[in-house]
């Protein structure tokens, strides 16, 4: 399919085979150590940016084995930061409860401990309308029922 404003690239077009190709190099060379502006460099990228980006879809959503390897291998890097500076931030140095702190956020970040929680809004609507002996349907309706009564009585008023 030609690219346009109304049709999409196939998946396994050449040009999608070779970008996830090179997010997957990137997130190797990643794993290594490389920083963003070296993997930059050696993949071709116009800066860094554009490897954290191939490194972020990645991780987020091709390469799942290697995305587990990557975050293992940053977590173990991680935990080494906290296990070598922790006795000096008890010792209250000042730039290692710092870092220490910080390194803490990048793994809890890292774990997705601290990503919004999905709600599923089906299941607190069905257990609602149990709740009231309703089916979820006839739940919404009297909802919207509520919100139109109420708006009907509030006072009207000029901007």
């Amino acid at each position: 399919m030609t690219q346009g404003r109304h049709r999409t690239e196939s998946l396994t077009s050449p040009r999608r085979i070779r970008a996830v190709e090179k997010q997957r190099q990137a997130l190797e060379l990643r794993m290594a150590g490389r920083t963003l502006a070296e993997i930059a460099q050696v993949l071709h990228y116009a800066n860094h940016q554009g490897a954290e980006k191939a490194i972020k879809a990645a991780l987020q959503k091709t390469l799942q084995p290697t995305a587990d390897e990557f975050r293992a291998v940053a977590l173990e890097r991680l935990e080494k930061v906290v296990q070598v500076h922790w006795p000096a931030m008890l010792a209250r140095d000042e730039k290692s409860s710092a870092l220490v702190l910080r390194t803490i956020k990048d793994i809890r970040e890292l774990l997705g401990l601290d990503a919004p929680q999905k709600l599923d809004i089906r299941v607190a609507v069905a257990a609602l309308a149990a709740q009231y002996g309703l089916s979820p349907e006839e739940l919404l309706r009297e909802a919207e029922r509520i919100i139109v009564e109420s708006q009907k009585a509030l006072p009207v008023t000029k901007v």
